[in-house]
């Protein structure tokens, strides 16, 4: 046994030091800088003593270089570790050809977004980090969408183009408005004891060149011109930044357990005229394309001046190799990990470069707009020019002449010595050939450069569509964490909900409603995709929810279709800024903790009344010819997980509420006998489901206090329908009006021993759908439908209501002719259950429901072991106490049932086998 434990201890202190082994890595990118304008790089005026401290510190590459001298390319390099060829983000902005024109016609999707898109053809290193255990944040310049689309878990950047200019939006902010939301993201790493990742790449000494005036008149007072000035004043405030971010590292005590690297995105030359002078930005000499490159990593990387060449290209299998991560192919750049430790030299022949246009003629053909390769063997540079097309280019090619410099002798590139050495021009061409060869393109010839257009006004925005005067207004009320029982119209003794009731009365109640996924982000995700999570894949797939499914969600079909939409409260599901701007006109969200928040002048309101003030508000503003769309997201009745204090403090309730139920005895939930619990299979008994059950029902006191406060919370919502239904009929909207109420999820109350969601229990998927359509006969309100009813349905109704024919891409089907008394003869009998984003101490699961029995299939053990099955006989036992898939008898209704949810799962997404683990961070929501 000793010796056991003497093992077992030396294999735990082996994990925890292989694990401290994992770096920290920080990203930092300057932003139009010449390799010249520091210090330590021999600028005689420009002081940057931080970065030059970090120099002194590091393997400093004096002689790297990015592989294209413009931003959105030198960017896209950087995150993927691809040359802009393989990754084909050529240029800053899609130029308006006709090939151009014919990807956005056969897409459907403007040509900014199909460049934009790339990043999700090649991946991106956050990814692949995040598959290593990392965090990571996004700041600065991105020009790849939202930051969710690059695989960071944090960032700032919400997704240019369209919001917030070509350059990104509110990560511009960053350095230029202090350090914040870095600082804030490496302590709180640094607490959860995390490794991170951090992409700080300010818009900085990038235009506009506004400076802190200290620095401005520092500069002034040296005698540069005012234009000159302003640029080196912002090259020092840049390293200020940079000063203060690796401050924060070593001030955290985690310098030794972080490499940080350096690099710009690409050159710049500033003329005292205004903007960039030739041979700088966006071209292939030495101005435009060298950058001094960095590795800082004390303890493990010697500080040293490195005489050979590096390359941005390098930059993503090093950092790979330095956190024991894996990208999904072999990369052209090199691994320079090893020679960085031990300071062996670099064995490298050679490193290559391309440049082309600013404004990409061909999105997915790079050599369309390529103008350049060049090579660099020793000190040997040749450069061969291209006749892509240039576009309109401040600096466009002037000659197709091969050149040839000497950098060792002649780093200003004046001397084309190509005509005196043909030879070795022919030998590193050959070399060019090999790297990549151009079969569209012919050396030696320029295509000439298109002249700068004068400048119009700018048009107003196209006319959004006008919907039709007839197309009804629809209020989605969406509440969170509610079985479908509690609802006084489906019989409940004692909860109180007259509003929702009423609308039961006057329109229809479906009693076999469901969700097909029983959790808070992915209940929602199915409602504004209308699909099964088979196919959207939401956090079983890194990034925001799938663009192309909310292009067909029903906000993003109804906006387009003329309806003015809205989105207030909760949204647990990361949307895409330009899946965002196509959806909703009004979006405004709000979360709890606390659910009380404290007003302007003092005082605290609930977050329900809250919402029920920015419903009313929206309405006030709607204008009376236009039809719209709104939904309210209830934080309510989710409980407040970090205060376990029974009643006001796990389930707060609104003031309106205070004292109901207070003398009433809550009963017992039906399924209440510890048998039920004792029944379950250990990975259950031992699940969230179980360990929130001692959060919130465990003894009486708490269960009576629990239920009580639970009870007020939804008749605080139903509160705020009489409110919203009030406004509509004060403004004689009523009459038009479609409202919705239903919920993201079921939920344990107690039963069966369990809290929470996220199983195949009816407990779990049920939830009330409540549909009002005031157009409706009196002969056909106040039914209650039996038919199977998913949370997936109702974006297509709501689109169906609106007199639009459902997206094919929707797994959903219409309840529309449900809701008119229409007969319905091939009605769906059953449906895909399942969970598959999050498996930590809920497996993922998979099953089928129909109206005689529910399958359900747990994979404890991973997708490549046998899963434990679950089958019950619901004509015979209801309450699915009895699992009879261990039953010889039951045989071909569990091959029957097998086959059905394998045949579901094929229709939709990838088998759980292909679908990739994902983790989360257990101080997080469910």
């Amino acid at each position: 046994m000793t010796r056991i434990l003497f093992t077992l201890g030396v294999l735990c202190a082996f994990v925890v030091q292989a694990a401290a082994k994992q770096p920290n890595i920080v990203l930092i990118i300057s932003d139009d800088q010449s390799y010249t304008d520091y210090a330590f790089m021999g600028h005689e005026a420009i002081e940057t003593p931080h970065l030059d401290k970090l120099a002194s510190e590091s393997a400093l590459f004096r002689r790297g270089y990015v592989r294209t001298a413009l931003c959105r390319p030198a960017l896209m390099t950087l995150a993927t570790g691809l040359y802009s060829h393989q990754n084909r983000t050529t240029g800053n902005d899609p130029a308006a050809t006709p090939a151009n024109k014919a990807h956005a016609e056969k897409t459907g999707k403007d040509a900014r977004k199909l460049l934009i898109s790339h990043i999700d053809k090649t991946g991106a290193l956050p990814m692949w980090l995040a598959k290593a255990g990392y965090v990571s944040h996004q700041s600065g310049k991105w020009r790849k969408g939202p930051y969710q689309r690059g695989g960071f878990t944090e960032g700032m950047t919400r997704g240019c183009p369209s919001r917030g200019g070509r350059h990104g939006d509110d990560g511009l902010k960053i350095g230029r408005t202090g350090m914040k939301p870095v600082f804030d993201f490496i302590d709180r790493s640094v607490a959860d004891e995390k490794p991170f990742f951090v992409w700080y790449a300010p818009f900085l000494p990038h235009t506009p060149h506004t400076p802190p005036d200290r620095l401005f008149k520092k500069y002034l007072a040296k005698g540069a011109p005012e234009r000159i000035a302003k640029y080196q004043a912002m090259c020092e405030w840049f390293d200020e930044t940079c000063g203060a971010l690796v401050k924060h590292i070593d001030d955290n005590g985690i310098a030794e357990n972080t490499l940080v690297l350096y690099v710009t995105d690409n050159g710049w030359i500033q003329t005292e005229k205004s903007g960039y002078g030739p041979r700088s930005k966006r071209s292939p000499y030495e101005g435009g394309t060298r950058t001094p490159i960095m590795f800082r990593w004390p303890g493990t990387i010697p500080a040293a001046d490195r005489p050979e060449l590096c390359s941005s290209i390098d930059l993503v299998p090093t950092i790979l190799a330095a956190a024991d991560a894996k990208g999904p192919h072999d990369f052209p750049g090199l691994n320079l990990l090893p020679q960085l430790k031990s300071g062996n030299a670099i064995k490298r022949n050679a490193i290559f470069g391309e440049s082309f246009a600013h404004d990409i003629a061909d999105i997915e053909n790079p050599q369309a707009s390529l103008l350049y390769r060049w090579v660099i063997r020793g000190h040997d540079k040749l450069l061969l020019t291209y006749d892509g097309r240039p576009g309109k280019m401040k600096y466009p090619p002037a000659g197709g002449a091969p050149q040839l410099f000497n950098l060792e002798k002649d780093p200003n590139e004046n001397a084309n010595l190509a005509a005196k050495n043909s030879g070795k021009v022919k030998e590193l061409s050959a070399l060019l050939d090999k790297w990549y060869p151009t079969s569209q393109r012919t050396m030696g010839k320029v295509a000439p450069a298109e002249k700068k257009a004068p400048r119009t006004p700018k048009r107003k925005p196209r006319a959004r569509k006008k919907a039709a005067a007839s197309s009804p207004n629809i209020l989605l009320l969406y509440a969170d964490d509610q079985r479908n029982h509690t609802l006084g119209c489906a019989g409940h003794p004692i909860v109180k909900t007259p509003n929702i009731d009423r609308l039961a009365a006057s329109g229809v109640r479906f009693e076999n409603a469901f969700v097909t996924t029983s959790t808070c982000w992915v209940g929602r995700s199915c409602l504004f995709t209308g699909a099964y999570e088979r196919k959207h894949l939401y956090r079983a797939s890194p990034g925001p929810l799938n663009p192309a499914l909310c292009e067909t969600s029903y906000f993003a079909v109804l906006k387009k279709a003329g309806y003015r939409t809205g989105h207030l409260g909760k949204e647990h599901v990361s949307i895409a800024a330009e899946s965002a701007e196509a959806m909703f006109d009004v979006r405004r969200k709000i979360g709890r903790r606390p659910y009380f928040k404290k007003q302007p002048d003092g005082s605290e309101r609930h977050e329900t009344q809250i919402l029920g003030d920015w419903g009313i508000e929206f309405l006030k503003e709607q204008p009376r010819d236009q039809p719209f769309c709104l939904q309210l997201s209830f934080n309510a009745t989710h409980a407040e997980d970090g205060d376990k204090r029974p009643g006001i403090g796990h389930f707060p309730w609104p003031k309106v509420t205070d004292g109901l139920y207070e003398d009433q005895q809550m009963p017992l939930p039906p399924l209440n006998d510890p048998d039920i619990y004792d029944s379950q299979p250990d990975f259950l008994k031992q699940s969230i489901n179980r360990e929130r059950f001692f959060w919130r029902w465990d003894t009486p006191e708490k269960y009576q206090t629990n239920m009580r406060a639970y009870f007020r919370m939804l008749t605080g919502i139903d509160h705020v329908v009489g409110r919203l239904v009030k406004q509509l009929e004060q403004q004689g909207l009523a009459d038009n009006t479609v409202i919705i109420y239903t919920a993201d999820n079921g939920y344990y109350l107690g039963d069966r021993g369990f809290a929470g969601k996220w199983t195949h229990y009816d407990q779990s998927l049920r939830v009330p759908l409540v549909v009002h359509d005031p157009r409706l006969p009196k002969n056909k309100r106040g039914r209650v439908l039996p038919e199977m009813a998913l949370n997936s349905d109702l974006g297509s109704t709501m689109i169906n209501l609106a007199g639009h024919p459902s997206p094919s891409a929707h797994t959903g089907r219409s309840l529309l002719p449900l809701i008119q008394g229409q007969a319905i003869k091939n009605w769906r009998t059953d449906f895909l259950c399942e969970f598959i984003a999050i498996p930590r101490s809920i497996p993922r699961w998979e099953g089928v429901r129909d109206t005689d029995w529910v399958y359900a299939r747990y994979y404890v053990e991973g997708t490549d072991q046998p899963p434990f099955e679950f089958l019950h006989d619901l004509k015979n036992d209801p309450d699915q106490l009895t699992n009879l898939a261990l039953a010889s008898k039951n045989r071909p209704v569990l091959a029957r049932l097998r086959s059905r949810c394998d045949e579901l799962i094929a229709q939709h997404g990838p088998a759980m086998k292909d679908i990739k683990a994902t983790t989360r961070s257990k101080k997080k929501k469910r």
